[in-house]
């Protein structure tokens, strides 16, 4: 027999009364959630007015920091945002590493109420702070925690962050979004179907070729 939505709701409510962060007021019940899972919590900031600053909540598990301060170490870290996830249009960061096979993995995730360079800057400084104190104190390694490039969807204010809190690490385009843009190109300048077909083919190639063992990051400005 299937679950109806009354059922959902009914499972909804009996495991609320059993969670001690729960709160009908959002804010209250996000701000109990932070103090009962301290460990997790990156940073944690409730929005005021008049010191303008917005709603922050960053979190990450154990098991997140150590993927992270491993496999991002020297290697390549994506950073992406999703926009419009709740009811108040927050966003939701999602940072990733990628694994021995490129499988992404998701290392930390964090809500924000505005999409600012400097408040993606004061999350990421925490982020590293975190990293570079657990690679110190539980893997004794005491070398800064840097990666070898950062990939993004383009978005200004998420480059801008990571150059300031990173500088001299290059923030590249997510293929995707350089394949993107390539074809948008394409289209625009070449008419004939059959060139266009093959000239997409050979993009593809060009997009996903070795160099020494690793992929090769382009731009969307590389010509065509």
């Amino acid at each position: 027999m299937a679950l109806s939505l009354k059922d959902v709701l009914n499972i909804q409510q009996s495991l609320r009364r059993f969670d001690p962060s729960y709160a009908s007021d959002d804010a209250v019940a996000t701000q109990n959630w932070a103090v009962l899972n301290e460990e997790k919590v990156v940073m944690y900031e409730q929005p005021s007015k008049k010191l303008g600053t917005p709603f922050i909540l960053a979190w990450q598990t154990e098991w997140m920091l150590e993927k992270l301060a491993l496999l991002g170490h020297g290697s390549t870290v994506s950073m992406d945002a999703t926009f419009a996830t709740n009811k108040y249009g927050y966003q939701l960061y999602t940072v990733m590493c990628f694994d021995a096979f490129q499988n992404g993995v998701p290392c930390l995730w964090f809500l924000m109420e505005r999409h600012e360079a400097n408040d993606i800057a004061r999350v990421l400084r925490k982020m590293k702070e975190r990293i570079d104190t657990y690679r110190l104190q539980t893997l004794q390694l005491p070398e800064s925690w840097r990666p070898s490039c950062f990939l993004t969807d383009d978005a200004k204010e998420e480059n801008l962050a990571l150059s300031e809190v990173f500088p001299g690490v290059p923030v590249n385009l997510c293929l995707w979004h350089v394949r993107r843009a390539w074809i948008k190109k394409l289209h625009s300048h070449v008419k004939d179907p059959f060139a266009k077909a093959a000239m997409n083919g050979d993009l593809g190639e060009i997009m996903y070729c070795l160099n020494e063992g690793k992929a090769v990051f382009l731009d969307e400005q590389t010509s065509i």
